[in-house]
């Protein structure tokens, strides 16, 4: 939300993938985060979401990818009738 602090945007994504990441160890789990350019990209607010990326990208078996490498990867794994 345009609301947030950068600080609570980035607890709150935190809490999101934690969670997530944890409830992941018996079934797969996808985070999904909607960035807006006028509000993740400002100056004040782009170190929030870096510190996501390096928090999420330190912990073994996480996927980041593109909605186009879901999109490949549903495909390959369940082709069309």
């Amino acid at each position: 939300a345009p609301g947030y602090t950068p600080a609570d945007w980035l607890d709150y994504a935190v809490a999101t993938f934690d969670r997530l990441y944890a409830e992941g160890a018996d079934a797969p789990r996808m985070m999904s985060l909607g960035l807006h350019l006028r509000i993740i990209g400002r100056p004040g607010r782009i170190g929030a979401l870096e510190r996501l990326i390096a928090h999420v990208r330190s912990r073994p078996d996480v996927w980041c990818a593109t909605r186009l490498q879901i999109a490949d990867a549903f495909a390959a794994a369940v082709p069309a009738p």
